[in-house]
């Protein structure tokens, strides 16, 4: 989760000024935990969170002369991953071309699945991607398959 805020203009600071933002966040209900940043930060990513808990956060500016007001308290939801896939079905089919097809994970965690990362392995052992197979393509993700002619396999097994 990525809590970002506007740096204060100098107009409005007058002679006062900005040496950093102070960032109280936890989980809702509660104590917050601080963390300060310096004057040219105006975001933060939080990692480690708990997914499908709700955080609460308020930021204020630190000044020359003392801490300002904390801003209204602003609550976010951590999103949830889908789950892990079953592993793909390969066939050989009848013009001799494979078919690499899989099923959707049995929950898509907080939204649509919009894309599929779709990976080989080739004759070294290394992932790559094949544009034939291309996860981002409406196609491929509205049929959840793809298929590669032989010259295609052959490829993939001897790229170096």
């Amino acid at each position: 989760m990525t809590v970002s805020w506007d740096a204060l203009e100098a107009s409005l600071t007058g002679t006062n000024v900005i040496t950093g933002y102070e960032i109280h966040y936890g989980k809702e209900s509660e104590a917050f935990v601080p963390r300060v940043f310096s004057a040219s930060d105006t975001s933060y990513t939080f990692t480690g969170l708990t997914t499908g808990v709700n955080y609460q956060y308020k930021v204020r500016a630190i000044s020359s002369c003392g801490n300002g007001c904390f801003s209204e308290v602003t609550t976010d939801t951590t999103k949830t991953c889908p789950e892990v896939m079953a592993a793909p079905t390969v066939n050989l089919n009848a013009s001799n071309e494979v078919e690499v097809s899989w099923v959707d994970p049995s929950s898509s965690g907080d939204g649509a699945i919009d894309e599929y990362l779709i990976k080989f392995v080739n004759y070294n052992g290394e992932l790559v991607e094949l544009d034939e197979c291309d996860g981002e393509d409406s196609t491929v993700i509205t049929n959840k398959s793809c298929t590669l002619s032989m010259i295609q396999v052959q490829e993939l097994l001897l790229l170096e």
